[in-house]
């Protein structure tokens, strides 16, 4: 499969097309996910595991089973607690890491 730089998004009546790049972080809401960027968020039927799996994993970590980071967003990962990690990105937003998460950061040379 070829890496895409774009996603595109349905929203209403438009299609929306969406670099890579802009993307800070998708969480994932019931049966949806959140897609976040600077300036606004999209709403996406889909799983946070297959959206991820139609992203590039070296751009983008699954830090938590909640959250799909992009890796050139992140400005620091810091502890929260004794057991708990926390990134904050570009935007300032602060996204949990769960344990898995971590050893996923790790793997990728972002810890």
């Amino acid at each position: 499969m070829g890496q895409q730089q774009k996603i595109v998004l349905r929203e209403r009546q438009q299609t929306i097309s969406l670099e890579l790049q802009q993307i800070l972080f998708a969480e994932a809401q019931d049966d949806y996910v959140v897609i976040h960027t600077a300036q606004r968020h999209y709403m996406k039927t889909q799983s946070l595991a297959d959206f991820a799996a139609a992203l590039p994993e070296h751009d983008f970590i699954r830090c938590h089973r909640s959250y799909l980071v992009n890796r050139q967003h992140i400005k620091t990962l810091e502890k929260a607690s004794k057991d708990t990690l926390n990134l904050t990105l570009s935007n300032g937003a602060t996204i949990a890491v769960s344990r898995s998460g971590a050893e996923r950061l790790k793997q990728a040379g972002v810890v």
